[in-house]
């Protein structure tokens, strides 16, 4: 199916997907691996990536924070060998010992006493079966076998009460001594290479229906990802119910510049503090050679520490630094450590997932450090990577990939590319900051050798009106940077909840002077955000520690209109809120990082819930206690984005332009009698009864602002609407 796929020869942007492992289950510790077929290696693609999905199976046992390594194996082709010793001889059923075989070529038997007879017997004794090799030149190869009896031995008699009376000694016809021939044992060598690694969550209460999503990218790896390829997926755990899905998305085109060469320094766990072997025995200094025609070397370190070790609970619990040198000159440092546990999108796990470590979260990814060296094409340089001095008292140490990408020259000039929709958007990894009423955000990256400076968008939800946004800035080849879209249009039609992002500008060209059309798009989808009414209340119940926690409440704009801070233990608060039309967030943190409740400290147990103002009572959201670092939580006032926003018989009424300049306008408000410009907490900044087809907005400062017109049945509409002079 995949020869008949490739054959087909998708075309520039097209993406071929080839799956490994499919569900499969790690029932063991330790290597899996399985084969696929990729793309030829005639087939070029701009970029590669590894979508990695970890299970359960129905009655499995999820329960710990486990290493996953996901390595690609390559076949080099190239032979090498090791010195051994061939014996002579072996022994085939392990009746004897390999090395002195003292036996009779006629059978023997042995005695023993017979309980019921009273008399002495004999049984015949279990020949032995031996293997010759006697081909020097062949020393592997068996040249006979031989079947003889043991020896060597004394048969005995008894008398009636089965004490020993008398004793013959078994003679050894031969004696059988071992002999070694060396040879070279020759073989392939095969290299691992580490194109990603995450760590399991804690997921023992978790339905077992449960499945996470991990992206990588991995196209540096693309000169060894053609053809056959085989995946070596390592699992580091002792609790056999995880599955695994490994997926490889091919996307066809010409890369913005391609990695040809890839070399190792470090790739293994080595042990931390221990006197009897540092790690400095393994960290040593590493000699390269940067290719003739390589325009770039780019250093990609993954690391995380791990064991149980006494001394500052090393390595896994401690942060300590690794050093770069560079020709002797030190030209990094990175701390190993991941300080925000407490944010991860899985949270609430039955274990310890708030903990801070050395840069892993329990059900995360591993983030992947990058360093382009300043090394000259056909240079000899030395790279050595140290570490922060540590003497350990158990079991420390740290998981190290340390490799060396080698690239060709750009081959773009002016190619700015959308790289992640991190609001609004239904993706997992970003729902503790989603659904978003206003306020999109992206990634915006540049893969062209001139540098970016501008870039013009356009958005769109479903098919609500089209709006615009202009960044600016300074980003340098594969830099990136996230960019603010302010000012979302809903539709009316909620189902229609496709949001997409385009690029319409960049560099003050038009997008056809961008050099790549298949990255000036993305799309997502996305949730409805939730309505609250203009009054409603928030109850918190604080718990042990209420100096660890604060709420605030933000308009649109990300001004904060509401603090509050608690210093009463174990009381139940509620604040009451009379708040305009509008879009907030409410945005709750816990300074020690562990939430309202968690089972592994002693603060108790507090809660937080919004609810209806008016009797009766509607708990309108109630917030999982266990939420680690923060709580946020984006909500409209009065109305429903789109929906509510409009009413039946104004549907057909254009309110335009957005983003406005000097005026707003309406197109077909014959029974327009008043229009409105609101401030995002509901505040009327201008009004005009007589209508005369325009709004004078030149006044009025730059901004989100509400449009709300009235009809002559005291119908209303609310529109959401930019200023921008």
């Amino acid at each position: 199916m995949l020869l008949s796929t490739f054959a087909a020869r998708a075309g520039n942007g097209d993406t071929v997907v080839v799956r490994t492992f499919d569900n499969y289950h790690m029932n063991t510790y330790g290597n899996h691996f399985k084969k696929a077929l990729a793309p030829p290696v005639s087939q070029k693609s701009q970029r590669i990536w590894m979508k990695y999905t970890v299970g359960c199976t129905a009655n499995g046992q999820c329960e710990w924070d486990y290493t996953v390594k996901l390595m690609l194996r390559e076949h080099t082709g190239k032979k090498d060998s090791t010195l051994k010793q061939a014996p002579s001889f072996k022994v085939i059923n392990g009746a004897a010992k390999d090395t002195i075989v003292r036996c009779s070529y006629d059978t023997t038997y042995l005695s023993r006493f017979d309980t019921v007879s009273k008399q002495s017997d004999s049984v015949l004794a279990n020949p032995i079966r031996i293997a010759m090799f006697g081909d020097t030149l062949n020393p592997l190869v068996c040249t006979d076998t031989l079947v003889v009896w043991p020896a060597n031995f004394y048969r005995y008699a008894y008398d009636s009460n089965g004490v020993k009376t008398d004793s013959f000694f078994v003679a050894a016809q031969d004696t059988l001594q071992v002999t070694y021939t060396p040879y070279y044992n020759v073989f392939e060598v095969l290299k691992d290479w580490e194109m990603g690694r995450m760590i399991t969550p804690y997921a023992k209460t978790f339905p077992k229906s449960f499945r996470y999503d991990y992206w990588f990218d991995v196209t540096d790896f693309a000169t060894l990802l053609h053809d056959s390829i085989e995946i070596r997926l390592i699992y580091e755990g002792y609790s056999f119910g995880f599955t695994s899905t490994l997926d490889f998305y091919f996307i066809e085109g010409t890369p913005a510049r391609e990695a040809y060469k890839l070399d190792q320094l470090y790739n293994a766990y080595y042990t931390y503090g221990n006197v009897n072997n540092p790690i400095e025995n393994n960290l040593n200094a590493k000699i390269f050679t940067v290719p003739a025609d390589a325009a770039a070397t780019k250093l990609r370190i993954i690391i995380t520490g791990h064991g149980g070790e006494s001394n500052e609970n090393c390595a896994e619990f401690c942060a300590k630094n690794y050093y770069l040198y560079l020709n002797k000159k030190q030209i990094a440092t990175q701390l190993v450590w991941k300080d925000d546990c407490g944010s991860n999108a899985i949270f609430n796990q039955p274990g310890t997932w708030i903990y801070d470590r050395s840069n892993w979260c329990p059900g995360e990814k591993i983030r992947v450090f990058e360093y382009t060296l300043d090394v000259a094409p056909g240079s000899t340089d030395t790279l050595d990577m140290n570490m922060d001095p540590f003497v350990a008292n158990g079991g420390a140490g740290y998981g190290i990939a340390a490799y060396l990408v080698y690239y060709k020259p750009v081959q773009r000039t002016l190619d700015a590319g959308i790289e992640e929709i991190i609001a609004p958007t239904n993706n997992f990894w970003h729902s503790r900051k989603n659904p978003v009423c206003d306020n999109g955000q992206i990634v915006l990256r540049n893969w062209g050798s001139q540098q970016l400076t501008q870039a013009k968008f356009s958005y769109q939800i479903g098919n609500a009106a089209i709006s615009t946004w202009e960044w600016s800035g300074s980003l340098n080849f594969e830099q990136s940077a996230e960019v603010r879209l302010p000012y979302l249009n809903w539709p009316a039609d909620n189902t229609q909840n496709t949001f997409k992002v385009w690029l319409t500008e960049v560099n003050g060209q038009a997008i056809s002077s961008d050099e790549n059309s298949h990255n000036n798009m993305l799309t997502s989808k996305t949730d409805i955000p939730p309505v609250v009414p203009a009054f409603f209340i928030i109850e918190t119940l604080t718990n042990t520690k209420p100096g660890d926690n604060r709420y605030v409440i933000r308009d649109a704009y990300k001004n904060i209109i509401f603090t509050k801070t608690f210093t009463a233990a174990s009381t139940m608060h509620r604040d009451t809120f009379h708040l305009g039309l509008g879009c907030y967030t409410f945005e709750m943190t816990d300074a020690g990082e562990d939430g309202l409740s968690f089972w592994a400290n002693s603060d108790g147990n507090g809660t937080v819930r919004i609810r209806s103002g008016v009797t009766p009572v509607n708990f309108i959201k109630t917030f999982n206690p266990d939420f680690g670092d923060f709580i946020q939580y984006h909500f409209t006032v009065q109305y429903k984005v789109g929906i509510d926003e409009q009413l039946s018989n104004l549907q057909n009424i254009t309110i335009y332009p957005s983003p406005a300049d000097e005026s707003i306008r309406l197109e077909g408000a014959a029974n327009i009698t008043r229009i409105e410009l609101l401030d995002l907490h509901g505040r009327v900044i201008l009004q005009q009864n007589d209508w005369n087809n325009a709004l004078d907005v030149r006044a009025v400062t730059a901004g989100f602002y509400l449009v709300r017109i009235t009809d002559n049945l005291q119908q209303t509409r609310v529109q959401k609407i930019t200023i921008q002079h």
